[in-house]
């Protein structure tokens, strides 16, 4: 291991013991989230007609769709039960990822922590490489959680993997904004501002492309959750957008950590 990424290891270990607590508690609610309306959905729409009534009044309805996205297979029982979750708690999803990065990186360089850890044999690129490996770890860990609940709950096994796949993607995309608003930041609190901006941004683009202009809604990660069509006739290729948008953000906070110091932000 390069002198760089020296500590790398041991911090992930670290940080993932210290985030037990919190992640366990997110991972456990987005779980029971997914599960109770994957479980539930089934008794309340049992016909085709009423899964197809209930989604044609929810894509009747230009609010309703903004906020959790259009239902693009009306007869699907994934699309009606994972209608809230696809989309809105993706966002969420995201969030938490921005939670993971900021508490491990600018918060630690704001109280001075990291640089005392610097002061050590710790590597200068080990703090902020061991929390992109410790909150992925967390979102493979979730996606797992969810696409188990999802069928547990009664849904297709095909669909609720790449349903977990897509939440998964929606957390390394947070993950990746979280590393570029860390930089630019000189504080905890403007770093949770910008990144919950451009999350919101994002979830604002993804709306008015399902609403108004339909091909805003693939300049969006959340728009990609909808058109993965997960629940039926799959578009795998939609999962490789997020990996690549990822490493894109991550190259630019690698690029932009390189012109700060530490302890400040380029804004």
């Amino acid at each position: 291991m390069s002198d760089t990424l020296a500590g790398t290891l041991s911090l992930t270990r670290f940080e993932l013991r210290r985030d037990r607590v919190l992640a366990s508690v997110w991972l456990f609610l987005l779980f029971l989230i997914c599960y109770a309306s994957a479980a539930a959905t089934e008794s309340l729409y049992p016909t085709l007609a009423e899964r197809g009534l209930a989604a044609e009044l929810i894509n009747s309805s230009p609010v309703t769709v903004a906020i959790y996205g259009p239902i693009l297979d009306v007869n699907s029982l994934g699309e009606i039960a994972m209608t809230k979750t696809t989309v809105l708690y993706a966002m969420f999803v995201m969030g938490l990822g921005l939670v993971l990065v900021r508490r491990h990186t600018r918060t630690e360089e704001e109280t001075g922590r990291q640089e005392l850890l610097a002061a050590t044999q710790v590597g200068r690129d080990a703090p902020l490489v061991s929390v992109l490996v410790e909150a992925t770890t967390v979102m493979v860990a979730l996606a797992v959680l969810v696409a188990l609940g999802d069928i547990v709950g009664g849904l297709p096994v095909t669909g609720s993997v790449l349903f977990g796949a897509s939440w998964l993607g929606s957390g390394l995309v947070g993950i990746g904004i979280a590393a570029v608003a860390v930089q630019l930041s000189a504080s905890t609190r403007s770093c949770a501002l910008i990144g919950s901006a451009v999350i919101g941004v994002v979830f604002l683009v993804r709306a008015v492309g399902d609403t108004t202009v339909p091909w805003l809604s693939w300049l969006s990660p959340l728009g990609w959750n909808t058109q993965l069509r997960a629940w039926s006739q799959p578009r795998w290729w939609v999962l490789l957008l997020y990996p690549a948008l990822t490493a894109v953000l991550l190259v630019a906070a690698v690029l932009l950590r390189s012109h700060r110091d530490l302890g400040s932000g380029l804004i």
